[in-house]
């Protein structure tokens, strides 16, 4: 299956021009991220949220299996003027690079099983982003085939062990349905055994799970315009709308 994946997705960098600018999805969340230290870019592919964080002033380094779009990625970071590291890797055979880091991103690309292991690869205050399309996604597209996407409000629950800093599931102005996850690994007090406090939700697209304060008594939305985003008081980060 790796050596057909590598195939694939070689002959789609081949054939096709890969869009350049990061997600619309990430750059709201810039405030955050770090812009120092090491991150890594897990199934980072050509490298277009990977260079963003490097102009931001992070170490880089995109795990892929496509060498072609690794390739596509370095060129791409010397014209930018920027420098970045990249591993040809089959994260389905093979364990992600190791830590720690600063910052692990992954975006559209759902390996539950490699998801798990990932905040044991963060530094203590390290945080983790992670994006995929949901289920709600057929009710528009026929891709990706359903195995490649999440069930509606399962993104709250994959990563238990973070801090949860901001957490969105809703139809993006790409036109897809995603659920968008910001957590941060670290000691934290206990917490009190006090009611769940009130949280910002869209009806429409509601997340189960964990819930966290509001860092302002608006809403703060991401990119996604459907979106409705919650982020933890004690950060004290607030989302650009």
């Amino acid at each position: 299956m790796s050596g057909k994946e590598r195939r694939h997705w070689d002959l789609r960098y081949a054939t096709e021009e890969p869009r350049a600018k990061p997600s619309r999805l990430l750059t709201p969340l810039g405030r955050l991220l770090p812009r120092r230290g090491r991150a890594l870019d897990v199934a980072g592919g050509s490298g277009r949220n990977a260079i963003w964080l490097a102009k931001r002033g992070l170490d880089v380094t995109i795990a892929d299996i496509s060498r072609k779009g690794l390739a596509m990625a370095r060129r791409r970071a010397r014209d930018a003027g920027v420098r970045i590291r990249t591993v040809a890797l089959d994260l389905d055979a093979h364990a992600p690079p190791r830590g720690p880091w600063d910052l692990i991103l992954v975006f559209h690309w759902l390996r539950r099983r490699v998801w798990k292991r990932l905040p044991a690869l963060l530094r203590p205050g390290g945080v983790l982003v992670a994006c995929q399309a949901t289920v709600r996604n057929l009710d528009r597209h026929g891709r990706p085939h359903r195995r490649h996407l999440l069930r509606e409000g399962e993104m709250a629950a994959l990563f238990p062990p973070l801090e949860v800093l901001a957490l969105s599931e809703g139809w993006s102005k790409d036109g897809k349905h995603d659920a968008l996850f910001a957590g941060r690994l670290g000691a934290l007090r206990k917490r009190p055994s006090n009611p769940p406090p009130e949280e910002i939700d869209d009806p429409s697209s509601r997340v189960s799970g964990n819930r966290t304060r509001s860092s302002s008594a608006g809403s703060a939305r991401t990119a996604a315009d459907t979106s409705r985003i919650r982020v933890c008081r004690r950060t004290h980060a607030r989302h650009v709308p």
